[in-house]
């Protein structure tokens, strides 16, 4: 706990003022005088230190980027949101652009995310019902010892597959998962092979129809830089 009275008073001044811009200043002035550690202050001023951060991180933006917020421009919320980005000139350029657009905090933060990662919000999420279906289908091809978790955000989506056993039988499991994935050209030069070793088929000769002597299309990865697709197993 902090006893130093002339530190007290000053967060007392903090915790009287409502407004997070106000507080924002309070705070770093403090900070800059006195050598406290900001999650001792945090805790003092009943804020969780993540806002704390944000305060501090607010006040390092452009001096007109702030005067927005003072002139209404926009909001606190805003700020705490331009203020992930590390670049000036980006910084400004997207301050612009919400005065321009008008955007509100949502657009904001859209618009951060495209800049931050380099992506685009198009398209939209797949409903739970079908990522379900889609998990269900992919467990009972892999087997019973195996769950599959599905993740889908904004900006990525993540397939987790994890298999229960000894190392032999998870061993056993990658192997057999590794050998669904062929490029193309390794896909063709096994046909090529199979077509070579089979002998000609001759219309008095029944072919062999049986689907357990045909070998299963796998899931295969076109190694064609331009143009990478997926195939998959019918089965899967």
């Amino acid at each position: 706990m902090i006893t130093d009275p002339e530190i007290r008073a000053k967060i007392n001044a903090i915790k009287l003022h409502t407004d997070p811009m106000t507080q924002a200043q309070l705070v770093v002035e403090l900070l800059a005088q006195h050598s406290i550690k900001q999650i001792d202050l945090a805790r003092e001023l009943q804020m969780k230190a993540s806002y704390l951060s944000h305060l501090i991180r607010v006040m390092k933006l452009p001096e007109m980027v702030i005067d927005g917020y003072w002139n209404k421009h926009l909001t606190f919320t805003h700020l705490i949101l331009i203020s992930r980005l590390k670049k000036p000139d980006e910084i400004i350029q997207l301050y612009e652009e919400i005065l321009t657009k008008n955007l509100n905090v949502s657009a904001t933060e859209k618009r951060i995310r495209e800049i931050l990662y380099l992506i685009d919000n198009a398209g939209k999420y797949i409903n739970k019902e079908r990522l379900d279906s889609i998990r269900a289908r992919m467990m009972a091809s892999l087997g019973p010892t195996v769950e599959v978790a599905i993740i889908q955000t904004r900006i990525k989506a993540k397939i987790v597959v994890e298999v229960s056993g000894n190392l032999a039988l998870t061993s056993e499991f990658i192997e057999s998962f590794g050998a669904r994935f062929r490029s193309k050209r390794q896909k063709q030069a096994e046909d090529d092979f199979q077509k070579v070793q089979q002998p000609p088929i001759h219309e008095d000769i029944p072919t062999n129809t049986n689907p357990i002597d045909q070998p299963p299309d796998e899931l295969t990865l076109d190694d064609d830089a331009d143009q990478k697709k997926f195939r998959f197993d019918p089965d899967f």
